[in-house]
């Protein structure tokens, strides 16, 4: 069936499936534990009931998803810095050092 879609409804600890498995996924929702709360998200979601957001806490290899990676800052991103102290117009309290 080539329009088939194959959907699974995931809770707990993602690792089980591996790459070719989730290949031939057409959607995996789920959560993290399997309580009301969760199931409830994970099918509204299912049927476009909610937005599908979030990410995961934890690395999970079947989708090449390092936790670690996600978390890395951008090399390329230039954050400027001022340098900040007590100065005698604010009373002494921190402010941009003049």
């Amino acid at each position: 069936m080539p329009d088939a879609k194959l959907v699974v409804l995931a809770f707990n600890a993602p690792y089980y499936l591996d790459t070719t498995e989730v290949s031939k996924l057409t959607t995996l929702p789920g959560g993290l534990q399997q309580t009301e709360p969760f199931v409830e998200a994970a099918v509204r979601t299912l049927f476009w009931e909610m937005p599908a957001e979030g990410a995961s806490p934890v690395d999970v290899a079947g989708i090449n998803y390092d936790l670690l990676r996600q978390l890395s800052p951008d090399p390329e991103q230039t954050i400027p810095l001022m340098a900040m102290g007590p100065t005698p117009s604010n009373g002494g309290s921190l402010g941009p050092r003049r």
